[in-house]
């Protein structure tokens, strides 16, 4: 998956990027160039960039899928063995339903101490800066206006 960005902040080896949207809605000129972009996004860089370059991102697809399962698939399958266990253990379909929405809880909880310890170094091994196009303040006159070559 690649994806394009402004660098908009750079603390050490540490760099945030504003992305862009990648989606079709993206190409549209319908919405002002402001919603064209994305979130935020910091991770570490070992290369040299600076204030406003325009970087594009590479994440494998194999840690693009990786981290869908994680975030929406590893909770509700949570949620079903919470039920089939109550139920195993026989509790009645009432107190079952409650051992759903205790595994969901167990899976976001799950999901909130990954994010928390894990990803972020996870994200800064998967992440690769695959090109890097110099910022020029002659190519815009103005940065809140449309600039093709360089937004």
């Amino acid at each position: 998956m690649v994806n394009k960005g402004i660098i908009t902040k750079i603390n050490a080896n540490t760099v945030t990027v504003k992305l862009y949207k990648s989606s079709s809605c993206s190409h549209c000129s319908c919405c002002s160039e402001t919603n064209k972009m994305g979130s935020d996004f910091e991770f570490k860089v070992n290369q040299n960039v600076e204030l406003g370059d325009l970087v594009t991102l590479e994440i494998s697809e194999k840690d693009v899928v990786k981290a869908a399962f994680i975030a929406y698939i590893f909770p509700p399958i949570l949620m079903i063995l919470g039920y089939i266990v109550a139920d195993h253990l026989g509790f009645s379909e009432m107190q079952s339903i409650f051992g759903s929405f205790l595994g969901l809880g167990v899976g976001f909880i799950f999901l909130a101490i990954y994010d928390r310890f894990f990803a972020k170094k996870t994200i800064d091994e998967e992440i690769k800066i695959i090109s890097v196009e110099k910022y020029d303040p002659n190519a815009c006159t103005n940065l809140a206006e449309s600039c093709e070559d360089f937004f």
